[in-house]
């Protein structure tokens, strides 16, 4: 396959964001930086009370939500593979780089899995364009067995994680699963906190 280049547009998404990410290392408040950001580009979103923009939420603590949005067949998991190294070059080198890739069901899960682990394929190939080849992707069950996530591993790779919401769906025995406790995964707990 053909390396892909972005598209005019996917860099203007890719800029946007890296100026986000700009606001937040100058700022150090997620909070105030999304304020910020979108003050600076004309938008107040303390007047906002729709469902399209509205103040910032931290959902997980500590961690940028950043949300891109993409007309169907606009390349959004071209755009996710460029934006996972936008995002890191701005964090301490010394942290973990793992990403949770969530997709909306196991069909998409399959052929994300399969797009993101093939060397050959053009997402992946941009991926360690952008991290030296120092990449792990783990789908559910590999995660669940602990196996490539010893702390050299997270320590010293881009680890992507390949999920679908219905993983984490308590309502089934399988889902269920993800919620144990796994001795494998002790060290880099203990580590990072993850």
């Amino acid at each position: 396959m053909e390396p892909m280049n972005p598209k005019k547009y996917q860099l203007k998404v890719l800029a946007d964001l890296n100026s986000y990410m700009d606001y937040v290392d100058r700022m150090g408040d997620l909070k105030l930086s999304f304020a910020k950001y979108w003050e600076d580009n004309g938008v107040s979103v303390s007047a906002q009370n729709d469902d399209y923009m509205h103040p910032y939420r931290n959902d997980v603590a500590g961690v940028p939500n950043v949300t891109i949005k993409v007309p169907t067949a606009g390349g959004k998991t071209f755009i996710a593979c460029n934006a996972i190294g936008t995002i890191f070059k701005h964090f301490n080198g010394d942290m973990p780089k793992v990403v949770a890739w969530f997709v909306p069901s196991d069909t998409i899960l399959k052929q994300t899995y399969w797009n993101l682990s093939n060397p050959e394929h053009p997402y992946r190939q941009k991926i360690d364009s952008l991290f030296n080849s120092r990449v792990n992707v783990i789908d559910k069950e590999t995660a669940l067995m602990g196996t490539h996530l010893q702390l050299t591993d997270i320590r010293e790779h881009l680890t992507i994680f390949v999920l679908s919401v219905q993983s984490f769906a308590a309502n089934n025995k399988d889902g269920r699963r993800v919620y144990r406790e796994n001795e494998n995964l002790t060290d880099v707990i203990s580590k990072y906190e993850l």
